[in-house]
């Protein structure tokens, strides 16, 4: 029996070891194989007859068994490969390997198939590369123009990108914008969430300093909650655009609610929000200041009054709040397109001093008069209301508080009236 070199015969196990999947059992057989007791008088002879053999340099007993299992892994490979040689198995390692190459044992199935180990370390070489740097930038993409596409848990909670701007208000579209002024322009939109909000897009240029100042003017107002304000939802700092997102309101403003004749009741209703919504701000957020025109504060959709213009100074301006207060209120109960005050070109507040307490029935909205108002309820209300504008005694003006308290003892009197009294309003006007 002719013999393999055993380091190539090692070699051959290890390729038959991890390649042969479907021939188990050859495995199991050669493991259990023990060498015929003459097997030993079978590599005396190889070596006589060819000393170069690398086993017949100083074998012993003990590595007759290994030597004999590569004899069998060789000449299972040869049977496999169909190679026509292995009739006449070879004696040194060198002639094996020239007369079985690599070409052999791939037809066997013994080996893996080149082709296709070449296609699958391309596609690691190659592919797994431009996997990673696609991911990358997707997750950078993600990160810095579109944050609306990770979990909440990872994105910033009220910044907004130009991004996803453009992409609530479908491009910025003329059929989103809602209103166009000097320098700002105000969209309607639609989150990725399915949130609406409106977009305040300002075209003015400031410095970074003002950006800054911008940054941080948004930071405390986006933690301003009460249910009589606005909720800012987040900014845009970015050089274009620069942006502020609150939530949206279907509602209407105070001067066309007001053109659609509501009740007395409503009426003081609003109020009594709104002096609410100030005694929040000038309690828990004294340096954040409002606006209190009737075009700025809103109506959510069940006729809750929302102050939406709000910022932040370092000034203390509580007597000019008070008396836009003042002014809202007398708006809110004084006819407002009296050919006289458009005459005269005379202001509400003007225009009722001018007329009251004599003829109070000249300045109050005819409207009203038939909705439960009486004359005690208007009187303290147009009384009130002078007094918010009097500016000429900051130390005079009624504190927030006490204005609060008089608004709602007048709303809760007309509640307890219930329906119109034209005959009391009458008796007491005369």
């Amino acid at each position: 029996m002719a013999l393999c070199d055993p380091y190539t015969a090692f070699f051959l196990t290890s390729v038959l070891l991890s390649s042969v999947q479907s021939s188990p059992s050859v495995i199991d057989d050669l493991n259990n194989l023990q060498p015929h007791p003459d097997f030993s008088v079978t590599i005396s002879n190889n070596c006589l007859k060819n000393p170069s053999l690398r086993y017949c340099s100083g074998f012993f007993p003990t590595d007759l068994p290994d030597i004999f299992k590569a004899t069998i892994v060789a000449d299972h490979l040869c049977n496999e490969s169909n190679n026509n040689n292995c009739n006449e198995l070879p004696i040194s390692d060198a002639h094996f390997l020239e007369q079985f190459g690599s070409s052999s044992f791939l037809h066997s199935g013994l080996l893996p198939n080149h082709r296709k180990f070449k296609i699958k370390a391309t596609f690691f070489l190659v592919g797994f590369p431009i996997f990673v740097i696609l991911t990358v930038v997707s997750l950078g993409w993600i990160c810095f123009w579109r944050p609306d596409f990770l979990p909440p848990f990872l994105r910033h909670q009220h910044k907004f990108t130009p991004s996803m701007l453009k992409a609530a208000t479908s491009g910025f579209s003329q059929d989103n914008l809602v209103a166009k002024l000097a320098e700002l322009d105000i969209y309607r939109g639609k989150l990725r969430d399915g949130t609406e909000v409106r977009i305040e897009i300002y075209q003015d240029k400031i410095t970074p300093e003002q950006r800054k100042e911008f940054v941080e003017e948004c930071r405390v107002l986006v933690q301003l909650d009460h249910k009589n304000l606005v909720r800012v939802l987040g900014w845009c700092d970015r050089r274009n655009p620069r942006a502020i997102v609150t939530e949206w309101s279907n509602g209407m403003n105070l001067v066309r609610w007001l053109s659609q004749s509501p009740s007395w009741n409503k009426r003081l209703k609003v109020l009594v929000s709104v002096v609410e919504g100030m005694c929040y701000l000038k309690d828990q957020w004294p340096g954040v200041v409002c606006d209190l025109k009737a075009s700025s504060v809103l109506l959510s959709e069940d006729q809750e009054p929302l102050i939406s213009r709000l910022w932040i100074t370092d000034q203390n301006n509580y007597s000019r709040m008070v008396y836009m207060f003042g002014v809202l209120m007398l708006e809110m109960i004084v006819t407002r397109s009296s050919p006289n005050v458009l005459k005269e070109g005379k202001s509400i507040v003007e225009w009722v001093r001018m007329h009251y307490p004599g003829n109070i029935w000249v300045v109050m909205d005819a409207r009203i008069k038939k909705s439960g108002m009486t004359y005690e309820q208007a009187s303290q209300m147009v009384d009130l209301g002078l007094m918010c504008t009097h500016l000429s005694d900051e130390q005079q003006l009624p504190n927030l508080h006490h204005i609060s308290k008089t608004v709602k003892r007048v709303y809760e009197a007309s509640i307890v009236l219930g329906t119109p009294n034209h005959e009391q309003w009458h008796s007491e006007r005369d």
